[in-house]
């Protein structure tokens, strides 16, 4: 486990973000297994964009975004 069981990735997305391209967690690459990953993909899908627009589902994004610096985010 990265930063051991219940380890801190910050108090939102940004710093969470933070903890992977600015050195203060684990360096890509690396598996992320994701269990009951359905738990935060629920809370985090919004019926509108804070800024104004479309529906936002930041779980995507950030999985998408993981994926893109090289983590392999697994969602059994």
């Amino acid at each position: 486990m990265v930063n051991g069981p219940g380890g801190y990735y910050g108090s939102g997305f940004f710093w969470f973000w933070e903890c992977f391209k600015g050195g203060a967690g684990a360096v890509p690459p690396f598996t992320v297994v994701w269990n009951e990953w359905q738990v935060p993909a629920a809370k985090m899908r919004y019926p509108y964009h804070p800024a104004g627009g479309s529906p936002s589902d930041c779980f995507t994004m950030m999985v998408d975004n993981l994926r893109e610096v090289g983590v392999e985010v697994v969602l059994p």
